[in-house]
């Protein structure tokens, strides 16, 4: 089951049913045996926090991917995802904010199937396997100027 957690906002059924889609496929594609995957938006503050107590990193991200299956392909994961990081990303890549969000949940989903991005080959690899999950879209949900939230 692949669930989204939000604060203040309401996200689109297109734009969940998509990203559901594709993530469902990464996990069937890796063998992964999902129990659940949900994708929690929150602010940049939030994440650096747990960032901070947890990682013990001092920086701000995109996203934390926490896989607590005791299964070796299991999937039982928590993303938390910044909101801020992706309206922000979508304009220094110039593209729609949906897209983005879509990307970043792609990226936490092969993180859980044991992808990493440390090192430039780790982060090729992987910015290769997002862009194509992202062709499996139907693009016409981003050719409207809209936010990533229903109004």
């Amino acid at each position: 089951m692949i669930s989204f957690f939000y604060q203040d906002e309401e996200y689109s059924d297109d734009l969940t049913n998509a990203i559901s889609k594709i993530c469902l496929q990464i996990f069937q594609d890796y063998n992964k045996n999902l129990n659940y995957s949900n994708y929690i938006l929150v602010s940049n503050e939030e994440l650096l926090e747990i960032n901070r107590t947890h990682l013990h990193h001092d920086y701000y991200t995109d996203i934390i991917t926490f896989n607590y299956s005791d299964i070796v392909n299991g999937v039982e994961a928590e993303m938390y995802i910044s909101i801020n990081n992706v309206a922000d990303n979508s304009v220094l890549f110039s593209v729609a904010p949906q897209l983005e969000l879509v990307r970043v949940c792609i990226h936490g989903s092969l993180h859980v199937c044991g992808f990493d991005d440390v090192t430039d080959s780790d982060k090729s690899e992987m910015q290769s396997l997002e862009n194509e999950y992202i062709k499996l879209l139907d693009y016409d949900m981003f050719h409207v100027e809209h936010s990533i939230f229903k109004k």
